[in-house]
């Protein structure tokens, strides 16, 4: 049997990566819930199935799960895009799903970029915030520091979307927190709203630039 194999980056750091290249072997095979069912997980990489039925379903099995994913090339780009593992989706359910995501492709719209952007959408403070504080390595004080900022000036804020946060709603509240607690108090938390922001943005940019 001959196997293609691509290479997978695997990101073990937010702040440096470091590539590591796995090997993925792809094949084909007709795919249905009982030849899904019988494949086995695999000891380190990852391997592809096209189904030999639907071209770009395929399932992807790794070391702790099988993955159903559509795959086709949008815009000169190829998009792969998941649908769901194997123990929620039976193999009819995927094929279906993929059939759906294979057609919008082929009309040239990118489902990743759909999905990237309407999360974006509906972020939230709250949700970008502890993404944030997830992700970002602070030091104990300052993250404590941050975290009274986001309540004491931003509260109210918290289960706003991002994108409604306007420029006009930032300056008033700077000069209110200047008003109140001073320009220095007034410069950080603008400081750590700005450093949130730029996370967001880059967190969240789909592959459309939006």
């Amino acid at each position: 049997m001959t196997y293609v194999y691509e290479c997978v980056l695997i990101t073990l750091s937010t702040s440096t990566q470091h590539a590591y290249y796995m090997p993925t072997k792809m094949t084909q095979l007709k795919l249905t819930s009982s030849s899904v069912k019988d494949l086995r997980l695999t000891d380190r990489g990852q391997q592809i199935y096209f189904d030999t039925k639907l071209s770009g379903f395929g399932v992807r099995v790794g070391r702790v799960k099988k993955t159903y994913f559509a795959e086709k090339r949008v815009a000169r780009n190829t998009r792969r895009v998941t649908i769901g593992t194997a123990d929620v989706f039976s193999c009819e359910q995927a094929r279906r799903e993929a059939q759906r995501l294979l057609g919008e492709m082929a009309s040239g719209i990118d489902p990743n970029a759909a999905k990237a952007r309407r999360r974006a959408e509906a972020l939230t403070l709250k949700d970008a915030a502890a993404e944030f504080f997830e992700m970002r390595d602070l030091a104990d004080h300052t993250a404590y520091d941050y975290r009274r900022i986001l309540e004491v000036c931003f509260g109210d804020w918290l289960r706003r979307p991002m994108k409604d946060l306007s420029g006009e709603m930032v300056l008033r509240r700077f000069r209110a927190l200047t008003e109140d607690r001073g320009p220095g108090y007034a410069n950080l938390s603008m400081r750590f709203l700005r450093s949130l922001w730029n996370f967001a943005r880059a967190r969240f940019t789909s592959t459309d630039g939006s």
